[in-house]
């Protein structure tokens, strides 16, 4: 029962955090003020956070090992694509970004 909600809030969580990051990749910030593109930027984190964290739940008690594992490297794949980007290439990497949470959205309802 509670393993069902997790999933739900985790689903809620990554999606909104996936829309948040293709509005950020089409230019929706340039439009804003600094103080409202500050807010959203900031909102971002706060749903990337959740997205980390419904992740790190749902790999400690879903069961399967395999399943585990994914859902680990799920949460951690905003760190480790963090280490890996650079000003040059920050669009791909965003991009990365999106569809490692599209993936995770679409695992973690496939089980």
């Amino acid at each position: 029962m509670y393993l069902k909600l997790i999933e739900i809030l985790f689903g809620v969580f990554a999606f909104i955090l996936t829309l948040l990051m293709i509005l950020r990749e089409f230019g929706i910030t340039k439009n804003l003020s600094p103080m409202k593109a500050s807010d959203y930027v900031s909102s971002m984190a706060g749903f990337m956070f959740a997205y980390i964290l419904f992740s790190f739940i749902l790999a400690t008690f879903i069961p399967g090992g395999i399943n585990k594992i994914v859902l680990a490297l799920f949460g951690f794949s905003p760190f480790i694509i963090g280490k890996l980007v650079t000003y040059q290439k920050v669009k791909t990497y965003s991009f990365l970004q999106i569809l490692c949470v599209i993936l995770s959205i679409v695992f973690v309802y496939a089980i």
